[in-house]
């Protein structure tokens, strides 16, 4: 799994190929928060809403902000 501590979450999250920023949709990140991999991101299951913040966040280029 990505280190997602402050400092290094950027990083590994594109490192390890979770941000797809040609096919945003796609973005492995999405499919655990949407709940298509074995443990659900949040731990409590899907949030739409932060579904479609990070799905816009990627769309406009997945920047470092």
């Amino acid at each position: 799994p990505p280190d997602l501590s402050p400092g290094l979450a950027y990083d590994a999250l594109f490192d390890g190929g979770y941000i797809d920023i040609n096919e945003p949709d796609n973005s492995e990140l999405l499919e655990w928060m949407r709940g298509n991999r074995d443990l659900d991101m949040p731990l409590d299951g899907p949030d739409a809403e932060w579904n479609a913040t990070v799905l816009a966040w990627i769309t406009q280029g997945a920047l470092n902000n």
